[in-house]
């Protein structure tokens, strides 16, 4: 970050004054004023300003103009507080001397003192010149992007005639110390990535119960290391550079709605200094902002011929076309849902991605940049992009690049069927029977099933294979009320399996009654419907004794 430094004189009189030279090789005591930035952003995850604005020791460098050391210093106890720990003075003695850079670095990591970044006293020392510190690249003790205690600090003097010129002269003084002011901000660190998540209805829709169920978030390709010092281009990249990805994490905060309907959420985080340039630029001629900033989240497409668990889609998302390869940018998952105009319930789970920057609207602005704060709000309008992309008509493109996921159309309701150790009536229309489909998402498989529901046909042929956990008995197979629950029948009852009779001495009646799985169950449904049991319901009890899976109707 850049730190701004003001100077000073503790006289009436200017103390450059034309900015004259010194005469130089003086003895030379200079009180330097510090204070550090303060952060604005206070959510959950922020901790107390106290300690994230303190300054626990400082290190001050003094360069000369051909760039050589001309003073340093390492102050621990020698510094004078001014209230609290976020601002305070030493006091420099050194010689006078025109045109030097003063340097400070606070926050240097000590038994008691830890940054995030692992720089010592010892990592200092080693500097011999500017350019050595230029060059200093910092590396994180742990990769995260949470808050540390303390923030690694930098600051600049500069020219109280000139805030653009960090070049200062340091006159000799005989009796009172001359002052110089500086303020310190955290290095290589933004001050904070804030998303906001929001719902809204467009408003040219008659939808209703807008709802989206966030799942986490993450942050992917977050730089592990960063230059001590503000660059005015670029950052640390390179050989020996490295990038992490976060764990998912949850949203810091949601609101809802009197209706327990999703309003609004979001998280922060902090990150080091990430200024990538674009793989390709995005020409802004003949495109709207909103199209040239869709651009940033497209990626490449290639075919593998495989798309059996996702009807309708035909290629498969690569590396981002124009984004940079080590970009950062942000993944949201969740599942978002509504009734549309029609009364269909839609159910989509997404994941989207949001590369970071764009803070000036260039769309090929892919920075993250020290001492800024970012603030991304992301709205979520419904599911109809998600949609095109799964069910792509073949050609290679997206209406809005950097949404995926899979998409449920029910014109009879969204079962949702968990893992719970409990029973369920579930009443099927049958009029909508030709339309049913099903799908799985556990830990071990997440699909659609696309394939037919023939006598021959099954879900391993179109990899999935964790399903059958839930079973299913027909109501009117066991001679059970459509009001009331099928008693279970036990484990050697399902077709799939040992296909015995029930084991409950009621359902003795009834022998040739069988446990199905999801599959089977629309297997018969679907063949009932081709032999005219087309109108009416039909009623099932629904037994899950195992792990999470979801069955839907679409």
């Amino acid at each position: 970050m850049l730190l701004a430094v003001g100077l000073y004189s503790c006289t009436e009189d200017p103390l450059f004054e034309e900015r004259a030279r010194v005469a130089e090789g003086l003895p030379a005591r200079v009180m330097l004023d510090f204070r550090s930035e303060k952060s604005c952003v206070e959510t959950r995850a922020a901790q107390d300003a106290t300690y994230e604005n303190r300054v626990n020791n400082l290190y001050v460098f003094i360069f000369n103009p051909a760039g050589e050391v001309h003073y340093r210093n390492f102050f621990t106890d020698d510094i004078s507080y001014n209230g609290d720990y976020s601002k305070g003075s030493v006091m420099i003695e050194t010689t006078s001397l025109n045109k030097v850079q003063i340097v400070c670095i606070a926050n240097l990591s000590t038994e008691s003192v830890s940054s995030g970044y692992d720089v010592k006293k010892s990592d200092m020392e080693s500097i011999t010149s500017r350019s050595d510190l230029e060059a200093f690249v910092m590396k994180m003790d742990e990769h995260t992007v949470e808050r540390s205690t303390q923030f690694m600090m930098t600051g600049y003097a500069y020219d109280d005639k000139n805030s653009t010129s960090n070049l200062v002269n340091i006159p000799g003084t005989e009796s009172s110390p001359a002052s110089l002011g500086v303020r310190c901000g955290p290095s290589g660190r933004t001050r904070g990535v804030e998303f906001v998540v929001k719902t809204e209805k467009p408003s040219d829709k008659n939808w209703t119960a807008l709802d989206f169920r966030p799942r986490g978030w993450r942050v992917v390709n977050v730089p592990a290391q960063s230059l001590l010092l503000p660059h005015g281009t670029g950052d640390a990249d390179g050989d020996g550079c490295t990038y992490f990805t976060t764990e998912e994490m949850p949203f810091e905060t949601t609101e809802r709605d009197d209706n327990y309907l999703y309003t609004s959420g979001g998280f922060v985080f902090y990150m080091p200094e990430n200024r990538k340039t674009p793989k390709q630029a995005i020409s802004g001629e003949g495109l709207s902002a909103a199209e040239q900033y869709a651009l940033r989240e497209e990626r490449e497409h290639k075919n593998t011929g495989d798309y059996t668990d996702k009807p309708g889609q035909q290629f498969e998302n690569g590396d981002f076309a124009y984004a940079p390869a080590n970009a950062t940018y942000v993944e949201m998952s969740g599942t978002l849902s509504y009734k549309d105009d029609k009364g269909n319930t839609v159910n989509a789970d997404v994941t989207f991605t949001v590369h970071l920057g764009y803070a000036d609207g260039n769309p090929n602005d892919y920075d993250t940049r020290r001492t800024t704060h970012y603030i991304y709000t992301v709205t979520l309008r419904g599911i109809n992009d998600i949609r095109l992309e799964v069910e792509s008509d073949g050609e290679e493109n997206e209406q809005r690049p950097g949404y995926e996921g899979n998409v449920i159309f029910s014109q009879d309701g969204l079962y949702e069927l968990d893992a719970h150790y409990d029973r369920e009536l579930i009443t099927i229309n049958r009029s909508m029977v030709p339309t049913m489909t099903w799908g799985v998402q556990t830990a071990f498989d997440k699909a659609i099933y696309a394939g037919g529901f023939g006598e021959t046909d099954s879900p391993e042929s179109t990899g999935i294979h964790d399903y059958k956990w839930i079973k299913f008995a027909i109501n009117e197979d066991y001679g059970q009320d459509d009001e009331l629950f099928v008693k279970y029948p036990g484990d050697q009852n399902y077709k799939g399996g040992k296909n015995q009779p029930s084991g409950y001495d009621g359902h003795a009646g009834h022998s040739d009654a069988r446990l199905l799985d999801v599959h089977q169950l629309l297997q018969r449904l679907k063949q009932e419907y081709e032999e005219g049991k087309t109108t009416g319901t039909v009623t099932v009890t629904r037994f899950h004794r195992r792990v999470r899976v979801r069955a839907r109707a679409g």
